[in-house]
């Protein structure tokens, strides 16, 4: 790596999002692309997790969200669970996810941990699913490896994992870009096939993988980021076919949910 080139290892995240970041919109001028964050969630990421949450009726569905920020998808995430707990590695998001959520907190829906980037102090075989967006992206493998070994065995049998990390290890020519380190501070060693050999090793069943442009599309299209869909079996002896997509149109549906479904949520923002 060139002198000085910046890597997304924990302390690195810690420094960047505890100490440099301004989050003077807390996180959703990362939705900008999509007109903002509920655009996002309800135009790109709901569609592909709803199949997963529970309807009304299951009142003990427990969550876990690996670095929430200042809660850009914590919000929607309590919709759709009894008690949802957050884990990041900076105290900031901590405390300010500790206020924005107070009433949840009171209620005893949800709680917020410090974490050392590596482990969930959750119970054994006790979440329904661990959520992750946006922010695994910039953890190397060692820290996915560690997260995977707690998400196995924090989840209930036939628990889900939603989790976006880096693809950027299936793209040698964008681990130095320009000699300023990672792509976009990218993960160098992930990629969606390591990840799907430590799902393997760990004892989990990855059920889809959807590899993402994502600021890319003035390069050369590559496929940066990627969702893994994982599972942890039932059955110790369950196998599953991964279903593998290439969304090269991440940017353009962003922009088609900026343009044609913002104005409906702007709309409903006016007051007559």
């Amino acid at each position: 790596m060139g002198a000085g080139a910046p890597m997304p290892s924990i302390e690195w995240n810690r420094q960047r999002w505890g100490r440099e970041h301004p989050w003077s919109s807390h996180g959703d001028e990362w939705s900008y692309g999509f007109g903002s964050a509920a655009a996002q969630w309800y135009g790109f990421i709901l569609p592909r997790l709803h199949p997963f949450l529970p309807n009304a009726a299951a009142r003990d569905f427990r969550i876990v969200e690996i670095a929430p920020g200042h809660g850009r998808w914590t919000q929607f995430l309590l919709r759709h669970c009894a008690t949802l707990a957050g884990y990041d590695i900076t105290e900031s998001c901590v405390a300010y996810c500790g206020q924005r959520f107070a009433a949840e907190i009171a209620a005893g829906r949800a709680s917020f941990h410090l974490t050392d980037g590596l482990s969930l102090a959750e119970a054994d075989n006790s979440v329904d699913l661990v959520f992750s967006y946006d922010s695994l992206v910039h953890a190397e493998r060692d820290v996915m490896q560690a997260y995977l070994i707690h998400v196995k065995r924090c989840l209930k049998p036939g628990g889900i994992a939603f989790l976006q990390h880096s693809n950027l290890g299936a793209y040698p020519h964008l681990q130095n870009f320009r000699k300023q380190g990672p792509y976009n501070c990218r993960g160098a060693n992930v990629s969606a096939e390591t990840m799907q050999q430590d799902i393997r090793v760990c004892g989990l069943v990855a059920l889809l993988q959807e590899t993402l442009t994502h600021e890319t599309q003035h390069l050369n299209g590559e496929l940066t980021d990627c969702i893994s869909l994982i599972r942890k079996p039932v059955l110790h002896n369950a196998i599953d076919q991964t279903v593998v997509l290439s969304n090269r149109f991440y940017p353009a549906i962003g922009g088609l949910t900026r343009d044609f479904a913002l104005p409906y949520e702007q709309c409903a923002g006016k007051k007559e």
